[in-house]
């Protein structure tokens, strides 16, 4: 639940379009609901500006399914982050028969854009997210129908097993699912659970600049996340230190971003040289990719750490999540 769900509620209360007793019942819920294996925080949003994320490694498909339908009950929209493909279309076969169920109709039938179907990247890094040129983002709409029965090929029977129990407990509910409603994104391995939105009008604006092609999957985690929050994005790919001129013909576009992230393995030297020519805030992601002595990110994130480049922000290796919510704290102070 975020801060415009609470007063959407307030406000169907004051015009009568809900008793104060529905009210008080949606409210209940908050600030979290225990399943068992997890606590979904429904607060999180109205707290901090953006719904609870899943973390999929170690998550059974049933319990991804179980904790997106809580969230996306009192949420719009719904990201599960670091989800194989495999895991993915297992999830999706799940949730639609979930979504099904709760509509009860005969079947779900859901697009799945796998890896292979996807549009490959082009000379302006596009791929799981379309970027305009005047910087907005959205998701792509390119996607393929796969059958249940493709989908559960996954190996996952053991997995769903032990979340039984919380299944049952979700049948018993009376949340409608919506159908359709996922969308699995094979770049930045996330799912999507609800429609992406259009950029808020005015909005301030991220610039996400790679250090390589390699660090591309990074930086489009970071664009979901900016996207969603609804903030229009710009990407400036594959301009690294080796060729670091390559980045002066975007110069323009980066001085006009509230924000720019700067993603980059190897030595991380980039995101010192951005850092160094932009009066705004500059975050650094550090990414596991490079040779030996790279320590996979570890010498990266030591470099970004001790850049020269005054109040520049640092991240977790891979962390693009992290990254995009430093950003959408900031751009919360800034006016459009």
């Amino acid at each position: 639940m975020d801060r415009k769900s609470v007063e959407d509620l307030l406000r169907s209360v004051s015009q009568g379009g809900i008793s104060v007793s529905d009210a008080c019942e949606r409210l209940a819920i908050l600030p979290y609901q225990d399943l068992g294996f997890a606590k979904p925080d429904l607060h999180r949003g109205l707290r901090q500006g953006f719904p609870e994320v899943i973390f999929c490694p170690g998550k059974a498909p049933q319990q991804i399914v179980d904790i997106a339908i809580k969230l996306r009950a009192s949420n719009s929209i719904v990201i599960a982050t670091r989800v194989e493909e495999a895991q993915a279309k297992e999830v999706v076969r799940l949730y639609n028969r979930a979504a099904a169920a709760s509509q009860n109709s005969g079947a779900a039938i859901h697009s799945f854009s796998s890896a292979a179907n996807q549009n490959p990247s082009n000379g302006s890094g596009q791929s799981s997210l379309s970027v305009s040129a005047e910087g907005s983002s959205s998701a792509s709409e390119t996607s393929s129908t796969t059958s249940d029965a493709a989908m559960a090929n996954a190996t996952t029977s053991n997995a769903i097993a032990s979340s039984v129990a919380s299944s049952h407990a979700l049948e018993k509910s009376a949340v409608e699912i919506p159908l359709n409603d996922c969308e699995y994104l094979p770049q930045p391995k996330a799912l999507v659970f609800g429609q992406l939105p259009m950029p808020k009008k005015d909005a301030p604006s991220v610039s996400i600049v790679t250090a390589g092609t390699a660090d591309i999957a990074v930086a489009e985690e970071v664009a979901l996340f900016i996207v969603a929050a609804g903030y229009p994005v710009s990407c400036v790919y594959d301009v690294g230190v080796a060729g670091v001129h390559r980045l002066f013909d975007s110069l323009a576009l980066l001085r006009k971003a509230h924000v720019t992230v700067v993603v980059a393995g190897m030595d991380g030297a980039l995101a010192s040289f951005v850092g160094g020519l932009l009066d705004k805030p500059v975050i650094a992601v550090p990414t596991s990719i490079g040779y030996g002595a790279s320590f996979e990110g570890v010498a990266a994130l030591l470099s970004m750490l001790n850049s020269c480049a005054a109040g520049l922000t640092v991240v977790n290796i891979d962390n693009g999540f992290g990254a995009a919510m430093a950003a959408l704290r900031i751009l919360a102070t800034a006016k459009g």
